[in-house]
């Protein structure tokens, strides 16, 4: 699955050094031990694998996001997200 999504983040933002990946679940505190071990474990592959940036976002933080005129990026604060992957 990572490599599918690495994939997608490169063909969005194709001369981007490291695309940035925006890993959307719920808070931590409130996810199980193991649906929390496996966003980290996602997030880690797409970093060490696949030279992707991550961030962990909230439905809150992506209600922040802006559509950069001109691009049609998506803007959270500085970071253009290449993809959003939902856990």
């Amino acid at each position: 699955a990572t490599e599918a999504v690495a994939l997608a983040a490169r063909l969005v933002h194709p001369n981007a050094a490291r695309p940035c990946v925006a890993i959307l679940s719920k808070p931590k505190e409130s996810l199980a031990a193991r649906t929390k071990a496996d966003v980290a474990g996602v997030g880690a592959a797409l970093l060490d694998q696949h030279g992707c940036d991550v961030i962990y976002v909230s439905m809150a933080d992506l209600s922040a996001a802006t559509i950069e005129s001109g691009t049609g990026d998506l803007l959270l604060g500085t970071r253009r997200i290449s993809v959003i992957y939902s856990r």
